[in-house]
């Protein structure tokens, strides 16, 4: 396990993440709005990849959530409970489409346990 690339996959998944709902919010379902999605599907492959688990992806998340170090912004910033159960819906989609398409991880081969339930 590599702390630098996890933080990284996580980092990544939480910033598209936020601007999928950003854009959605202030110019609708336009094509920066597909962009920021199209950002967190690549996130969710490149974590599939790294051959994460949605289940270890999403402790990995909790564990490297943005902590600005002041907790009035960290309140602020911080995901609802309906977001992250959001983006935890949207990353089993990701993992099963992987998964049914039969795509290979590039970690050793090795596929990720997907449960196929929400």
């Amino acid at each position: 396990d590599d702390p630098e690339r996890s933080r990284f996959i996580c980092r990544r998944l939480e910033l598209a993440f936020r601007k999928v709902w950003l854009r959605l919010y202030t110019t609708g379902a336009d094509a920066n709005y597909a962009q920021a999605l199209k950002s967190f599907v690549q996130g969710g492959v490149a974590a599939y990849e790294e051959g994460y688990s949605v289940a270890a992806l999403q402790f990995e998340l909790a564990r490297n959530e943005l902590d600005t170090g002041d907790a009035i912004v960290d309140k602020a910033v911080r995901l609802t409970d309906q977001e992250r159960r959001t983006r935890e819906v949207w990353l089993h989609l990701i993992f099963l489409t992987l998964e049914r398409l039969d795509f290979a991880p590039k970690k050793g081969g090795i596929r990720p346990k997907t449960e196929d339930s929400l």
